[in-house]
């Protein structure tokens, strides 16, 4: 028999600046395991779902698939150029009501346009890739920028 679909977790609510700035852009993302199986059969599979922000700050992201969901539910906000300004766990039943996320917008990155990205400088970038859970990636991953 076949692994049964079960009701999907939809997760909605409001993201909101303390700060005054837009969240016009921001990305919502809400994640969590699904178990497959019983006893000793069982598989942990990761879910995820996200929604881009408009600026009323309203989102909905529903996250279906195979298995039970399982907790936490780690709901983040990131911002247009990928900072993380919010991040949060929760359990499966405050997922499930509305949320209400308060956030400091971060300052808007203005990059000036030019022919030449480095002004005629050889630029080396030095730094660490992490997966989602802040593990090492493997060996040779290609990495674009």
């Amino acid at each position: 028999m076949p692994p049964q679909l079960l009701e999907s977790l939809s997760a909605t609510g409001t993201v909101r600046s303390r700060n005054g700035g837009s969240v016009a852009g921001y990305a919502v993302s809400v994640e969590l395991e699904r178990v497959v199986g019983s006893g000793d059969e069982q598989l942990v599979v990761p879910a995820l779902a996200s929604a881009r922000l408009e600026a009323d700050g309203e989102f909905r992201a529903a996250i279906g698939g195979v298995g039970a969901p399982r907790g936490p539910v780690t709901v983040t906000v990131s911002s247009p150029q990928g900072l993380e300004v919010f991040r949060r766990d929760y359990t499966l039943e405050q997922a499930a009501k509305p949320l209400r996320i308060a956030i400091r917008t971060a300052p808007q990155v203005v990059v000036s346009p030019s022919d030449d990205p480095t002004l005629g400088a050889r630029a080396r970038l030095v730094g660490q890739v992490l997966d989602v859970h802040g593990g090492p990636v493997p060996a040779g991953l290609p990495v674009v920028l």
